[in-house]
């Protein structure tokens, strides 16, 4: 299925959801959103009652071209801009647009009485005709100190730098700002018509006027041919519809032909003859699609933002779906009370690393994710869509696809099993937002959180950046492809230098971010006989030089930093400061960092005895599981020694008092 017939769907699928809003649905078939500014009352017999200003999103019946229009004159079929609503608006302009604005309204009437004269006519939209045929509506609004004129009797007001009038008119603060003036003609007005026993006034809420427009548009007569998205015989269309991001949005996915300025040399080439040159898409097909996308976008979940690019993850039926931005944050430790928890004591404080809480992060997120599966049957279609644009007006689909729901939920359980670590999370503590709780929590980071580990600041002045790795990054969520290798390895690089960044917070997210990535890389390492599972705890059995190198590291950070807290000194501790050449060098360097320790056990062993015994017996059991050839290899360490690192640290937390835990936090 092609990824317009998809949405297709889609649309068909979300015009049958619970919703009475029209608002929150896709658009009806010929119809567009617009920001309306103005809303103008009248009677059914066409008098002018009141006028209000009021910015307010609306949906307006449109035609084909004024859909994508851009400096063309083509009107909407009932709400539209001063300019083409009101026939007295010419009479304040400039002279060299009075000869378009008379062009403007009378397309519009045109079509309107049209509409009027046809089976399918509105009272309402009657009850407009007959009004703007009275050619007074810039008159009434003047009178109703809607519209304000300067001084050469102009509506297109110079406004920059004179706040005052602009902050006594209303309409003028909604309007843009364009060369220093605000022009009242693109005001956007809106049709209310009151009549005895008529309870829906406001013609852009009317489903009896959105339907009779509908029926107008179908009666008429079009080149038809066939749909290559659906497969049917139907009216072709060569415009196709744009604001498919947000409201000012003039990109489209499909370009329309081009007769002139010859910016598209495509294949369409003929629109008035009923030969098929290429691929056509259907009417009813091209705004149902781009409906839906828009749609799709508008909704509060499924849409990952990022200025032009979009990345949309959705299913037919319209049914919340997790995605590959969704962060488990409800599945971490806190929720493990009965796994992990012994009497009364502090969830922090009495954690069991010692088990590998990875498979109980893994069976809650299965029975999480079951949730999901329930309400969606076996052949329901999953879609993932990505959307950018290099220019204002061409729009590109970056990555496109679908699945049957089973197959999606395997695949994006397993990036959430598979690219589980600890993360450093901040939380708000109640209602008080100035106490935060810090805390480890097993959970996957978002792909937000990675690229900000990945590129920090430099995503500021390089957007693409950002892009790019969302790009790349997609198919490792949601097909179980590879991880790419220069993202675990910056990642690491990262992680290996605590020292450069500001804030102490800032690396132990990088840290957690670099182990998820490198967990997840063994997962799906490119060599079979090299995949592994890391368990998330202390595999006290695990020979690697590496991992055995990163937890002598941890301990001795432990050992000193116990110190630092009952010192209450500042600074960091020798195996924070050395860690990129511990990492480099780790055989020449590991003498350097333990005879810092010396005086430090010397004091520990009058104050905390216990601990230190505990952290000797730790570095001898460490010590004990090297191969002598190993230990002495001076080689740098591999990604895996974080691995090691990051769990021996964790694993020695719950040794201490809760006093000493918020010292290392």
């Amino acid at each position: 299925m092609t990824w317009i017939s998809n949405l297709a769907l889609t649309y068909d699928e979300a015009q049958r959801l619970p919703i009475g809003d029209l608002s929150k649905k896709p658009l009806p078939i010929h119809h567009d959103q617009q920001v309306s500014h103005l809303n103008v009352s009248i009677n059914g017999s066409g008098k002018f009652l009141s006028a209000t200003v009021e910015e307010e999103s609306i949906v307006l019946p449109a035609t084909e071209a004024s859909a994508g229009r851009t400096s063309n004159i083509a009107p909407h079929a009932l709400a539209d801009n001063l300019r083409y609503v009101a026939a007295d608006c010419r009479n304040y302009v400039s002279d060299k647009q009075k000869k378009r604005l008379k062009q403007s309204f009378e397309s519009y009437v045109k079509q309107l009485a049209q509409w009027c004269d046809s089976p399918y006519r509105h009272e309402s939209v009657v009850a407009v005709l007959r009004y703007i045929k009275r050619r007074t509506l810039v008159i009434d609004l003047l009178k109703n100190s809607v519209l304000i004129l300067d001084e050469e009797i102009d509506l297109n007001l110079e406004t920059k730098g004179n706040k005052t009038i602009v902050s006594e008119n209303p309409l003028l603060k909604l309007l843009t700002l364009e060369n220093g003036r605000r022009d009242q003609s693109k005001a956007l007005v809106r049709w209310s018509v009151e009549k005895r026993g008529k309870l829906e006034t406001r013609t852009w809420l009317d489903s009896t006027v959105q339907k009779s427009w509908q029926d107008f548009v179908n009666s008429r007569k079009f080149r038809m041919d066939l749909c290559y998205g659906t497969g049917v015989q139907d009216a072709v269309r060569s415009n196709h519809p744009k604001k498919l991001r947000y409201s000012s949005d003039s990109a489209k996915l499909i370009s329309a032909n081009d007769f002139d300025g010859f910016t598209f040399r495509g294949r369409f080439t003929d629109n008035e003859k009923p030969v098929r040159q290429a691929v056509n898409v259907g009417d009813i097909t091209s705004q149902k699609a781009h409906s839906a996308l828009r749609w799709l976008i508008n909704r509060n979940h499924g849409t990952y933002t990022f200025k032009e690019h979009r990345i949309v993850s959705w299913a037919n039926t319209g049914i919340e779906i997790p995605t590959p931005q969704t962060d488990f944050k409800k599945l971490s430790l806190d929720d493990f009370t009965e796994q992990t928890v012994a009497g009364d004591e502090d969830v922090e404080d009495c954690i069991d690393h010692s088990i590998d809480l990875g498979k109980i992060y893994s069976k809650r997120l299965r029975d999480h994710l079951s949730g999901y599966r329930s309400k969606l049957s076996a052949v329901e279609r999953i879609s993932i869509l990505a959307l950018d644009s290099a220019t204002p007006g061409r729009m590109a689909i970056s990555y496109y696809r679908e699945f049957l729901s089973d197959e999606y939920f395997n695949e994006i359980s397993k990036w959430y099993e598979e690219f589980a670590w600890y993360q450093l999370t901040v939380q708000e503590e109640g209602s008080n937002l100035n106490k935060k709780k810090v805390s480890w929590l097993i959970r996957t980071p978002t792909p937000q959180e990675i690229v900000q580990v990945l590129y920090g600041n430099s995503l500021k002045g390089q957007p693409n950046l950002r892009k790019n790795f969302f790009q790349r990054i997609i198919p490792v969520v949601v097909e179980r492809s590879q991880i790419p290798v220069d993202f675990v390895q910056l990642a690491t690089e990262h992680a290996r230098n605590p020292v450069k960044f500001e804030k102490d917070y800032q690396w132990q997210k990088a840290l957690g971010v670099a182990c998820s990535l490198l967990r997840g890389f063994f997962f799906r390492h490119p060599l079979a006989s090299k995949r592994k599972e890391i368990p998330m705890s202390l595999d006290s059995s695990n020979t690697s030089r590496d991992y055995l190198y990163g937890r002598l590291l941890a301990v001795a950070d432990r050992l000193e930093g116990m110190h630092l807290y009952l010192t209450d000194s500042k600074r960091s501790t020798a195996a924070h400061r050395l860690m990129v050449r511990f990492s480099s060098h780790p055989y020449s360097t590991w003498p350097i960092i333990y005879k810092h320790l010396i005086p430090y056990m010397q004091h520990l062993e009058k104050s905390r005895e216990g601990f230190l015994q505990a952290m000797k017996n730790e570095l001898d059991e460490i010590m004990s599981l090297f191969k002598h050839d190993e230990f002495t290899s001076d080689e740098r360490l591999s990604g895996e020694f974080l691995l090691g690192y990051h769990l021996q640290r964790i694993a020695l937390r719950p040794r201490a008092k809760k006093s000493d835990e918020q010292s290392e936090s």
